[in-house]
């Protein structure tokens, strides 16, 4: 059989609409959805009126789409792979998956894996199944790392339309950047979260590479796990009321060993900050009411954990690589240069 090496296979998804049969009839923004006593209501009104509403459902629709993407890919390159050795897929897979799973365990390894559970009946009345179980995860595992292996050789490009939403910004949301950077990087934070901290240098990162072309947005999310971040979210408001939020921003990240209220007024003094109003905002929650503005709006965006980032209204949630910040961002850039930019996601 003629094998190719250095290959390297393209498989390019367009866009959802080339998965349907037909567009929607109300696809246009301009289509009439309802009508109250003469009154319309068009689709791109009520999108607009309702999008923080709307958005975790397309969120979630987005999420089953691309993972049944991905499957979808996933068999375009064994079927691609499967004509180059010349071999229906189901016998690519049997090469390449089934015998790299190797035999079937042996009696011995499997009363050792037995012997790990805790199971309550003796190990003959569930050798078979455990076998079973056992060849099944090998296949699976080998099967994984078999398209693994097909995705470093491809050339993927996946434009399936990912739902968007614009987060409220006003004069009391603290920004790291131009207000009219290209790329807009809104972070819903928990300053006693640990993945929170360990997220702060990749960002800073981020800005350091990418500069002026990028801004960074902070928004409150403090969690009720969390007994001290309510507090401390309070504390770097009342700071920035004296302009100098991103010097607790970054203090309560970085250097906070422990939560300790009178350390912190001193370190608004250190600040040179004026120390009678700064206490007086922290003692009095001044600031509580523009936290919970915050909360709210997370919530409504379906934001259960911390960090979750909105990148030009694209969503990441949780523990998140450098690289994969990296490639967003400079995806959106490319959009923004691009005349055919789509400006409007839904």
């Amino acid at each position: 059989m003629k094998y190719f090496s250095c290959s390297l296979i393209f498989v390019s998804i367009v866009s959802a609409g080339a998965l349907q049969a037909q567009s929607s009839p109300t696809s246009s923004p301009s289509t009439v959805v309802a009508e109250v006593n003469g009154l319309t209501v068009t689709l791109g009104e009520f999108e607009k009126e309702r999008a923080d509403a709307l958005y975790p459902a397309r969120r979630t629709y987005y999420e089953a789409e691309r993972k049944l993407l991905e499957q979808v890919i996933d068999e375009r390159l064994i079927e691609i792979q499967a004509r180059k050795e010349n071999l229906t897929p189901e016998q690519l897979l049997d090469k390449h998956v089934n015998q790299v799973a190797g035999k079937d365990p042996t009696d011995d390894q499997l009363k050792a894996i037995y012997d790990t559970l805790n199971v309550n009946k003796p190990f003959d009345d569930v050798k078979a199944q455990l076998r079973t179980e056992v060849k099944q995860l090998r296949i699976g595992n080998a099967k994984n790392a078999y398209i693994k292996q097909l995705r470093s050789e491809a050339k993927i490009s996946v434009t399936l339309p990912e739902p968007r939403v614009e987060v409220a910004m006003n004069d009391k949301t603290p920004i790291r950047g131009s207000r009219s950077a290209p790329v807009m990087v809104v972070e819903f934070a928990d300053f006693q979260c640990p993945y929170c901290k360990q997220l702060e240098p990749q960002l800073e990162k981020l800005k350091s590479e990418f500069g002026d072309k990028i801004a960074i947005a902070f928004k409150d999310f403090p969690l009720p796990a969390h007994v001290n971040a309510q507090k401390l979210a309070e504390v770097a408001d009342c700071a920035g009321e004296q302009g100098k939020y991103w010097d607790f921003h970054d203090y309560l990240f970085n250097d906070m060993k422990e939560f300790d209220l009178a350390q912190l007024k001193d370190r608004a003094k250190s600040l040179s900050l004026d120390s009678a109003k700064f206490n007086s905002c922290v003692d009095t929650d001044a600031e509580a009411s523009k936290i919970k503005q915050d909360v709210a709006e997370g919530t409504r965006l379906s934001i259960t954990g911390t960090p979750t980032l909105f990148i030009n209204g694209r969503y990441l949630s949780g523990s998140t690589k450098y690289e994969t910040l990296r490639d967003m961002v400079q995806e959106e850039l490319s959009a923004a240069s691009s005349p055919t930019r789509q400006t409007a996601q839904r």
